[in-house]
Parts: structure tokens; C-alpha cells; sequence
């Protein structure tokens, strides 16, 4: 019995000894870093600001009652009764600018990580809005960014606030350049996602 006993509190000792070591590797294997969520903000923000920029080159053409797609023809042809857009509201010029002016800066609070997580619902509702207001201009790089939004509502993006923004600049000129030179946005998620594996990749092999 004393042998049993002894050889018991062995195991438990073992077992005791082999728990920070199964926690560690646990968080090592499952867990991830705070920069990468930092990065991955910064360039869903971006990415929403870029966008934006992209379709108010035609807002009056393509989100005003004075364009090609009035709200008349949008609820008569176009519109499905379970969607709620905000720029469903108005058709006017000035109506549909400053919801463009709130949904900049949604995304630039987004990006700075203030109120993130309402930052974050908020973005997507008005991205949704966007989208939902004019279907005829949509790709499948708009379905990636709804996808990609979605998901960024359910994650910890406020745990890096401000850890990234010395970085910002070089991240955001260069995000600029390819937008000029490009002059759209339908392959900026599909590079946006490897610009993210990136640099978490390179992020996380530098030390703290």
C-alpha cells in the first residue's frame, strides 16, 4: 500500500511539474500575438478607407437619386426587404457626403483603435449599407471585405491600441501608392490578407 501510495504521488508530482510546460506549449501553439491583430486592424482599416475613397470618385453617379440608380429603381428592381441600408435614407448630394464623412471616420477610429470594438460593428454596418445601396458596382472583392469585417466584430482588436502606429506610415503610403497606381480596389483584399500573413510572420520573429 505504501508502495502504491508513493508511486501515486509520483505521478501527481510528475504530472504537477509537465502542467506549465503543456500551458505553454498550448498558448504557443493555439494562442496568437497582439501585433498581428494590431496589423490585421490597421489593414482592414485601411483597406475600408481606400475603398471608400474608390466609390466616392462616382458618389453622385452611383449613391444619389440624381445618378443611374435612383432609390426608386433600387426598391423596385433591386432591393430585398430583409436588407437595411443607411443610404437608403437619402437620395441627396449632401445627405450621401456626410455619411460618407461618418463612415471615414468610423474607419479612421477603427484604425487608431478608439471605441474599437463599436468602431468595428459600426464599419461594417455602413460597409453593408454601402454595398447594399448599389449592387450593380459590386465585385467579388466587396463579398471578401463584408466576409473579413464580419469576422473583425467577433475579434479582440482593441487589445494593441496604439502599438502600431509608429508603423503606420510606411504601411499607409504604401497602401496609397498601389491604390494610385492601380486606380481601384479589386485585388486589394487578396494582397491586403498576404500583406497581413507578411508581416505578422516578420513581426513575430523579432524580439520584444
Amino acid at each position: 500500500m505504501k508502495k502504491a501510495s508513493g508511486a501515486a504521488d509520483l505521478d501527481q508530482d510528475v504530472f504537477l511539474q509537465l502542467l506549465p510546460f503543456l500551458w505553454n506549449k498550448t498558448r504557443e501553439l493555439f494562442g496568437f500575438d497582439k501585433r498581428s491583430i494590431a496589423l490585421f486592424r490597421v489593414v482592414l482599416a485601411l483597406a475600408a478607407i481606400f475603398d471608400l475613397a474608390d466609390r466616392a470618385r462616382d458618389l453622385h453617379v452611383h449613391y444619389t437619386d440624381e445618378g443611374i440608380m435612383p432609390r426608386s429603381l433600387v426598391l423596385s428592381d433591386f432591393w430585398n426587404y430583409d436588407w437595411i441600408s443607411v443610404y437608403m435614407v437619402s437620395g441627396t448630394v449632401w445627405v450621401t457626403v456626410m455619411l460618407f464623412g461618418i463612415n471615414t471616420i468610423i474607419n479612421v477610429f477603427l484604425l487608431i483603435g478608439y471605441y474599437t470594438k463599436t468602431s468595428a460593428i459600426l464599419s461594417y454596418i455602413f460597409l453593408v449599407s454601402l454595398q447594399d445601396r448599389n449592387i450593380l458596382v459590386g465585385h467579388a472583392g466587396d463579398v471578401e471585405h463584408r466576409i473579413v469585417a464580419m469576422f473583425a466584430c467577433l475579434l479582440p482588436l482593441g487589445t494593441a491600441l496604439l502599438f502600431f502606429l509608429y508603423f503606420f506610415p510606411v504601411l499607409f503610403f504604401s497602401f496609397f501608392r498601389f491604390f494610385v497606381e492601380l486606380r481601384g480596389l479589386m485585388f486589394l483584399f487578396p494582397l491586403s490578407v498576404r500583406v497581413l500573413f507578411l508581416f505578422a510572420f516578420l513581426w513575430l520573429t523579432v524580439p520584444y
